[in-house]
């Protein structure tokens, strides 16, 4: 989704200002899940815990999609047309269940932030040069 740039989910205030909530570099709409994919040539611990977070902000996201898209701005605006188009034809109980998948994608991770993906149950996508290859 989004051609691989960045989505700015923001929440509307009563004052008609935006208030930031996350942002993410990628998503995935399957027939279950949101996988978001973060970034990060070199990743670190911290990193990982930032994913984690950014995960549970997103599926909040979602769930204030699912009752009130109205209140929820992406930049770019598409997105939240695609994901609110894809609620409807989803089991929204699975989706919230399932949560959001996070997956971080890049071409060096040292094996101790590799391990700590693993325990957090984060999907580690590697470039080695010539494909990718993928762990949890």
């Amino acid at each position: 989704m989004n051609d691989g740039h960045s989505v700015k989910f923001q929440s509307k205030t009563k004052k008609g200002k935006l208030r930031d909530i996350v942002q993410v570099d990628g998503l995935l709409l399957n027939h279950e899940a949101v996988v978001m994919n973060e970034v990060k040539n070199s990743s670190s611990q911290k990193q990982v815990q930032e994913v984690n977070d950014r995960a549970t902000k997103l599926l909040g996201v979602v769930a204030q999609l699912m009752y009130a898209p109205d209140d929820i701005v992406t930049d770019p605006a598409f997105v939240k047309n695609e994901i609110v188009n894809w609620l409807a034809t989803v089991n929204k109980t699975m989706v919230l269940d399932r949560g959001v998948v996070p997956v971080m994608s890049g071409s060096n991770f040292a094996p101790d932030v590799e391990e700590e993906c693993r325990k957090r149950k984060i999907y580690v996508c590697r470039s080695n040069g010539a494909d990718w290859s993928v762990s949890c």
